[in-house]
């Protein structure tokens, strides 16, 4: 399941952050962008650049004392969200879903 940085009341997910960006935390960080989908908080500093890069891209300003937040905190910061792909597929489609009728 995709992960989302908190912030306010907006969920940045991470699996609609453009790739370059990915890639370039995850170039100073030495890991793959597909790992930080999976664990974006592998390490602290790895969790912070992502939780300040939800900011950014949610247009709010990075707390200042982002990098004094304890591990619970940036934890709390991070949220599995629901996928939001098809449950189904028929013939590499997906399927539709039945939808009761309604009586009025």
């Amino acid at each position: 399941m995709p992960f989302a940085v908190k912030v306010g009341d907006v969920l940045v997910r991470l699996d609609d952050v453009p790739g370059r960006m990915l890639d370039d935390i995850g170039a100073r960080h030495e890991v793959k962008w597909f790992d930080i989908l999976n664990a974006p908080a592998s390490t602290v500093a790895l969790g912070l650049d992502i939780i300040r890069m939800g900011y950014e891209l949610a247009g709010k300003p990075v707390p200042d004392d982002l990098g004094d937040w304890s591990s619970r905190r940036l934890i709390d910061a991070l949220e599995v969200v629901k996928d939001d792909l098809p449950a189904s597929f028929e013939d590499g489609l997906p399927k539709e879903v039945d939808v009761p009728e309604t009586t009025s």
